[in-house]
């Protein structure tokens, strides 16, 4: 770079422009023409979307470790279940790992600004409660061993599991329809 071209107050010319448009910009005392614009990136009707999807996402996340690990009555039926064996244990754990990581990731896609990171969410949210839903196709499945019939909580003739399921995942499909029928602001590509 030239002398003629530098000075102690930094680069000059276009490039020095260019720095002092984008401070002002940022800058909290000045706006830019587009700054009404990006206040109003999230209007008022994506913020239900967003709650449901939220809610949606913190149940996935604790859920199985609370119903599988945690809660005694429940947790006797999954991970301290004596009539388990080891790689069904195995299998409850990868469970209860995925719904967290599901859950987090669902939870992190929710809280970002736009539309398609709502729907991206629950896209991610309803993976482990279609994948209970499924599993119910595979022969031999149960949503409750035999043993717990008379512990298991029944909702409109379905196991409380399954009932939940199918709750959350009319929760995620609601949410996902108010969203896409909110008008995409300029933060919702």
């Amino acid at each position: 770079m030239s002398a003629s071209r530098w000075s102690p107050a930094g680069p000059a010319g276009p490039v020095r422009e260019a720095l002092i448009r984008t401070h002002r910009t940022r800058s909290p005392h000045t706006r830019s023409p587009r700054s009404h614009l990006d206040s109003q990136a999230e209007r008022p009707p994506m913020r239900l979307p967003r709650l449901l999807i939220t809610f949606v996402a913190a149940t996935t996340t604790v859920s199985a470790v609370l119903a599988d690990l945690v809660i005694p009555d429940l947790a006797a039926q999954h991970a301290f279940n004596p009539g388990w064996p080891p790689h069904a244990k195995f299998h409850d754990a990868q469970y209860m790992v995925m719904t967290v990581l599901l859950g987090l990731i669902g939870l992190t896609l929710a809280l970002r600004q736009g539309r398609n990171a709502l729907l991206h969410a629950a896209a991610v949210l309803s993976v482990p409660w279609v994948g209970m839903i499924g599993a119910l196709l595979f022969p031999g499945t149960a949503a409750y061993d035999p043993e717990f019939a008379d512990r298991t909580v029944f909702v409109l003739g379905l196991h409380g599991q399954v009932f939940m399921a199918v709750v959350l995942l009319l929760v995620l499909l609601g949410a996902a329809a108010a969203a896409r029928r909110t008008p995409a602001g300029p933060a919702s590509p």
